[in-house]
């Protein structure tokens, strides 16, 4: 009797749905039904789609090797850390000096932002937190995770509460509070070239929560008494801006976008602190926000590298809570030294006449205004990104437009974007543009 040999197992036939392929038609059927939901879902919270999209398209590379001082390419990781901490450390102002006042201080807000602990710190503000940690956040330095936090809410809750009422009351914060673990991220360009990186600070998590607290009071402040200017659009939800009515005139629009270069990092702490009293923060409030703000210390992650601390001397931190809004604050009041149209984005800013003020010398004139507020304000313009574009419904004339550089003294010509041709058409159509960018 014929027998098959011990190691040859017999197995019948895979049914349709163990089948491989079939597994994989159902993983593609659930994909897609996921995105039409996505998609149908996007009308009420269209973050959804963008967040969607860069998870799908957000990958993490490994920084392999960088150019050092002596234009060597090194791959030791740690001295790959030390460099990129050495040029994120290189970019902050060393310099507190404020030298005058410019029109940010022309008024005081007689309102004061009260700062009320007993009203913004209960338990059950600091539970609700914590049960809103987002699980996907990195740890800090304390290593706390936010799994963590959110699984333990309701025994944290309380020694959290003391501790961020202890730290209010006294207008401090804890030492651990003032460190962050610094992720590179790359921007563009050479990925051998530390210039081409930014630094996310991954704060303590029990931080951000104090920081959030403290971000709801200010946001509300401003909101309530209209001290946010309207022409600030960055981190604002629900701005949007329009050239139509320009264009109806048949007028020529020349639009300039500038770029603040490190704007985050060079922000001066003292002239930040000037403005948030000017806007009526509170004095205890404003000790807080100092002690947050000063004595920071960074050190650089990969994986399980870690280059040495080093001092961070302005700025607010990337990849805080708090950061963004008093970046907003900062930069507020810069639309109202120009004559022109201004539009604040984050850290851009884009000027267009407006159409009691559609000249060339007036723009030009805001240009110089911008430049000199920069020099006060202790912040860089990065003039290779500064770009002008014209917009017509006829065929547009190209004026000249410079910026003189307040340290080298060098003159630059504002450059035409590469992209007016594909980015507008005669007839504000984007079709074009949008089907390069798809293909």
């Amino acid at each position: 009797m014929n027998q098959s040999p011990d190691f040859i197992e017999d197995k019948p036939a895979p049914t349709f749905f163990e089948h491989p392929l079939h597994k994989f038609a159902s993983l593609s059927k659930s994909i897609l039904e996921y995105e039409e939901s996505l998609a149908k879902r996007a009308k009420l919270n269209p973050k959804l789609v963008y967040k969607y999209l860069n998870n799908k398209l957000n990958v993490k590379s490994i920084i392999y090797s960088l150019i050092n001082e002596n234009r060597i390419i090194t791959n030791d990781r740690y001295e790959i850390a030390s460099l990129l901490n050495k040029y994120f450390n290189s970019v902050y102002s060393r310099s507190d000096h404020i030298e005058s006042d410019n029109n940010d201080f022309d008024t005081q807000n007689t309102k004061k932002c009260l700062f009320d602990i007993d009203k913004i710190v209960t338990l059950k503000i600091i539970l609700e937190y914590l049960n809103n940690v987002n699980t996907n956040k990195a740890m800090g330095v304390d290593g706390i995770s936010p799994y963590f936090l959110k699984q333990t809410s309701k025994s944290v809750s309380y020694p959290l509460f003391l501790i961020i009422k202890k730290s209010f009351g006294s207008g401090e914060i804890p030492d651990f509070w003032r460190l962050a673990n610094v992720s590179p991220v790359h921007k563009q360009g050479n990925r051998s070239d530390p210039k081409n990186y930014r630094p996310i600070s991954l704060t303590s998590l029990p931080c951000r929560i104090a920081e959030k607290i403290i971000r709801d009071l200010i946001i509300n402040f401003l909101t309530e008494n209209e001290l946010i200017n309207p022409k600030q659009h960055g981190f604002i939800p629900q701005k949007s801006y329009f050239l139509t009515y320009h264009l109806s005139l048949g007028k020529q629009i020349d639009i300039l976008f500038t770029d603040f270069s490190k704007a985050f990092d060079r922000v001066n702490h003292k002239k930040l602190l000037r403005k948030l009293k000017k806007i009526g923060i509170d004095e205890l409030l404003l000790k807080w926000i100092e002690s947050f703000l000063k004595n920071r210390k960074q050190r650089v992650i990969l994986g399980d590298v870690e280059s040495d601390w080093l001092d961070i001397f302005s700025g607010v931190p990337q990849g805080s809570v708090l950061g963004p809004l008093l970046f907003v604050i900062f930069i507020n009041y810069l639309p109202d030294t120009l004559k022109n149209h201004c539009l604040l984005y984050a850290d851009d800013c884009v000027i267009d006449p407006n159409n009691q003020c559609q000249s060339v010398s007036k723009l030009q004139e805001d240009i110089d205004c911008l430049i000199e507020w920069c020099k006060e304000s202790s912040m860089d313009l990065n003039f290779n990104k500064c770009e002008l574009i014209s917009v017509s419904t006829r065929d547009s004339l190209e004026h000249n437009y410079i910026m003189r550089n307040p340290i080298s003294g060098e003159i630059y010509t504002i450059p035409r974007t590469k992209l007016q041709k594909d980015l507008i058409k005669s007839d504000l159509n984007w079709h074009s543009r949008v089907c390069s960018a798809a293909s």
